[in-house]
């Protein structure tokens, strides 16, 4: 007698009663949402190690900072020298009344433009609609 032929190998179909088969598909549903339930775990855990992660990164690349006072070193005084035979030259002193005037020019300027506006534009556009 061959292997193959023996009554113990050969499969034989067997019929699943109603309550067999409910209790498969049970099984099947309670596998997949306890697979679901363990993924979900999974992600979140995921999640927290990458926000620990970078919590603990962006600690490090943010060193403490440390105001330092500027020091201010004042200008040395000025040396009166004596005046030059060119300073009295009529091209001299229009360019130094030059000098002065764009001096207070710069030191009245408004830098914060408080009196700036921008004005008012009505452009008066009108669309018609042809059929």
């Amino acid at each position: 007698m061959n292997y193959e032929d023996s009554p113990s190998t050969i499969a034989t179909p067997t019929k699943l009663t109603p309550e067999e088969i409910a209790a498969q598909k049970k099984h099947s549903y309670l596998m997949w949402l306890l697979s679901g339930v363990v993924g979900m775990i999974f992600l979140i855990l995921v999640a927290l190690v990458v926000i620990a992660a970078n919590l603990v990164v962006s600690s490090s690349k943010n060193p403490v900072k440390v105001e330092v006072p500027a020091i201010i070193e004042p200008l040395p005084p000025t040396i009166s020298r004596p005046i030059s035979k060119f300073a009295s030259d009529a091209g001299v002193l229009s360019l130094a009344d030059s000098l002065t005037k764009l001096r207070s020019e710069i030191d009245s300027v408004d830098l914060f433009e408080t009196q700036l506006a921008p004005p008012s534009i009505d452009l008066n556009i009108r669309v018609t609609i042809q059929q």
